[in-house]
């Protein structure tokens, strides 16, 4: 028989949310949550938490499992199932609730009143859905986990509060529920600055948890300032849901045991402590004045510029990394006497008040599993990157090429099943090449192809099978194929190459290549399994393209299969393998200090201890230092830590295997420097400009102006610009986060079993919504 299904309006009490609150949330309705029946006909609310009237108060039946948590069905839902035993007369009741001594939980007034019949027992589901409102950023996964720490079913742990340097994701993209196995807390936030008590939103059904982070500034008696250096801009909360999956998980859903979520929103409210400057509007963050040799970034009053001149910055700034910018005095003096430089350099903020390193867990990479399913490049035998821009990565494995923003976490995937396809089944090698936007691929099956970025192509450039490929110099690409070696000059032309072992019907005994970007000569280093050991030696062969000269290098089991083993650095031809240095042309090696590395385990090539390399120009990037091209001396700086696949982005930040790290802090090396040509702002020029009360441009949309005072020879102003806020001690943070309870409704069949009587009255108390 057809049953009957109504959709009822629910009432979550208020106060039982509080339980909630914490970095382990109390379960609600978990054992012994039971139903009660009652002739209440007062509308539920938050302000009438107790149910009057109560008949009957069910129990669970004999084999049944409840509360139970339904997480692969969507929406998700938990079920609460009682049986309400017979009266010995017939009784009505109009409200159906949820109850666990002490508290009233949950109740529904009936739209019609139900009756039950003597010697009639009743079988209620009562169903409710844990649900994200409508307009607020929480991931998916961080609703679901809730719901099912409601029933008792998940741990989910959300107190602990994190930032981000990185731009919030747009809600379509897929990795939106990020995975990490270490979590994405950027270090916990330092002890005794604490993020205030979390409150609820004034309603029987809703729940907001909003807090505020705040440093006492100055100016109040007995504070002192105090700086963090943080950038907030994604707040991330959450640790690993740490239970493993149980019976209670149905429908063949896997538990990842690895979850992370997002804080929905932020605000920042400024307060300056610095009179003479202006509050700052994102993404322009606080002018900071110094004067030379000033050790601070942040305010530091006992060495603020001397003059009294400050600038204001304006214009256009849209979703970069985040930038600091360093306005310089070059000549001291008033408006239009005294002139002035800048630089800028890429920063994910500092350590307090200092120019400390910095590192940030970066949430959407990692070395074992991908934030979003079907992103290439995650298995440990194929972790390489290449830098594609300041914040794009190439990744790859053998079926498929991911191109990954690091700021935003957005993609594009290329493989057999995108359009267009690219027909990859054994794909060993890639390089970038920026300046013309190209990805090529060697695929040592289907041969060599081009991903052209810009006009969303893909080429099958030579379809014979390719053993490697890199870039050179003047975007220049080789690559060794089945048969010969080319470039990009003319894909259809040999290269003269000869090298006995090789070119003799043994091609296949390439492994990858890697060219030169900067010497005049056109030199690459193409590395192969060794003749003399096959198996477990490689050697490598040197080849000058100016000469089509061939010379046999270094041969030995330190050589790796790897392209990410070894590189050249971007100038005076540096080259490194492992924790060795090569000379072009050569077979003998030099001692370095060892660069990150790991153990990978490859199902064809076995064990290995890879080595990423990876270059800032002529400077090694490894473990604990980088080392100068020439290898005499060591620039030291905070230990990058034990963590492999190092690759070198820009302006000092570098990205390991799931973290960023500003890798360089207050020295050269990490500045762009600019200097005015006499109509623009050029890299690299060491001239300067007048200072001037108009607003005039500066670079990629920005504008400054110089307010009136003096200029102090070697004064120096700092300033952040990104999006967010960079907390130093003039800023307030406050986020919050939304999600409600309702009753849901499903119209499903009945469960075997169960029988409606077929004589009035009758109501199946279904799923209320």
């Amino acid at each position: 028989m057809k049953q009957e299904s109504r959709d009822f309006e629910s009432c979550e009490v208020q106060k039982t949310y509080l339980s909630l609150l914490g970095s382990s949330p109390a379960p609600l309705f978990d054992s012994p949550t039971s139903i009660i029946i009652s002739s209440s006909q007062t509308p539920p609310s938050s302000s009438n938490p107790v149910i009057l009237g109560v008949l009957a108060i069910g129990t669970v039946p004999s084999g049944v499992n409840s509360p139970i948590w339904y997480e692969s069905i969507i929406p998700n839902f938990g079920e609460i199932q009682n049986q309400i035993s017979a009266p010995i007369s017939p009784r009505v009741f109009y409200t159906v609730g949820l109850f666990k001594s002490p508290n009233y939980y949950a109740a529904t007034l009936l739209s019609v009143p139900c009756t039950q019949n003597s010697f009639e027992v009743l079988t209620i589901y009562y169903r409710i859905e844990v649900t994200n409102t409508n307009g607020q950023r929480l991931s998916s996964r961080f609703i679901r986990d809730f719901g099912g720490a409601i029933f008792g079913n998940k741990n989910c742990r959300h107190s602990s509060l994190g930032a981000s340097y990185c731009n919030t994701p747009a809600d379509s993209f897929p990795y939106i529920d990020i995975q990490q196995d270490n979590g994405i807390i950027d270090g916990r936030l330092p002890g005794g600055r604490n993020w205030t008590a979390a409150s609820i939103i004034d309603s029987h059904y809703k729940y907001k948890q909003s807090t505020t982070f705040k440093i006492q500034q100055s100016g109040v008696a007995g504070d002192t300032d105090e700086f963090i250096g943080v950038i907030f801009n994604s707040l991330l909360t959450g640790s690993s849901n740490s239970l493993a999956p149980s019976a209670k998980f149905v429908a063949g859903f896997t538990e990842n045991t690895s979850s992370a979520y997002r804080i929905s929103r932020y605000a920042a409210q400024t307060v300056n402590i610095d009179p003479a400057k202006l509050v700052f509007q994102p993404p322009f963050q606080k002018i900071w004045s110094h004067r030379a040799g000033a050790p601070l970034p942040f305010f530091d009053t006992s060495n603020a510029a001397i003059g009294t001149a400050y600038p204001s910055i304006g214009g256009a700034w849209a979703g970069r990394w985040p930038e600091i910018y360093r306005y310089m005095i070059t000549l001291g003096g008033g408006m239009g006497v005294a002139t002035y430089n800048f630089s800028k350099r890429l920063h994910l903020g500092f350590n307090g008040n200092t120019y400390s390193d910095r590192t940030i867990i970066c949430p959407f990479r990692n070395p074992n599993a991908p934030a979003a399913a079907l992103m290439h490049g995650w298995r440990i035998e194929d972790n390489d990157l290449l830098r594609y821009s300041n914040t794009q990565v190439v990744q790859y494995d053998q079926t498929g090429i991911t191109l990954l923003d690091l700021m935003d976490g957005s993609y594009t995937n290329w493989d057999s099943t995108t359009t267009p396809a690219l027909s990859l089944s054994t794909l060993r090698q890639c390089a970038v090449d920026i300046a013309n936007k190209l990805i090529y691929c060697a695929c040592r099956v289907t041969g060599l192809w081009v991903i052209d970025i810009v006009n969303n192509t893909v080429t099958q450039q030579v379809p014979t099978p390719c053993y490697g490929v890199d870039v050179g110099r003047n975007n220049v690409a080789f690559a060794i194929f089945e048969g010969f070696l080319r470039n990009s000059t003319n894909w259809a032309t040999n290269l003269t190459f000869i090298y006995a072992g090789l070119t003799n019907s043994f091609w296949s005994r390439a492994l990858f290549l890697k060219a030169d970007p900067s010497n005049i000569n056109d030199q690459l280093a193409i590395v192969i399994d060794s003749p003399n050991t096959p198996g477990s030696s490689r050697r490598v062969v040197w080849y000058d393209a100016s000469s089509a000269t061939t010379i046999t290098g270094y041969d030995n089991s330190n050589v790796k299969q790897w392209a990410a083993s070894l590189d050249v650095s971007d100038i005076n031809s540096f080259w490194a393998i492992a924790s060795l240095k090569l000379t072009f042309g050569n077979t003998t090696t030099a001692g370095i200090a060892s660069p990150p590395s790991q153990v990978l385990t490859h199902s064809v090539w076995g064990s290995v201890n890879l080595y990423k390399i990876a270059f800032y120009n002529d400077f090694l990037i490894s473990n604990t230092a980088i080392i100068n091209a020439f290898n005499i001396f060591q620039n030291a700086y905070t230990s990058l830590g034990n963590t492999a696949t190092v690759l070198h982005l820009q302006g000092g930040i570098v990205c390991l295997s799931n973290a960023l790290r500003q890798l360089f802090t207050d020295n050269i090396y990490a500045w762009e420097n600019y200097g005015w040509d006499g109509s623009n702002w050029t890299l690299n020029n060491s001239n300067s400009k007048l200072t001037h009360i108009s607003v005039d441009a500066l670079i990629q949309g920005l504008t400054i102006q110089w307010n009136a005072g003096t200029f102090g020879l070697g004064d120096f102003y700092t300033q952040g610009i990104l999006n967010g806020t960079w907390k130093d001690n003039a800023t307030t943070v406050f986020v919050e986060n939304f999600w409600y309870t309702k009753a849901v409704h499903f119209d499903e069949a009945l469960p075997p079993g169960l029988i409606v009587p077929a004589i009035a009255p009758r109501q199946v108390l279904e799923t209320l919504h």
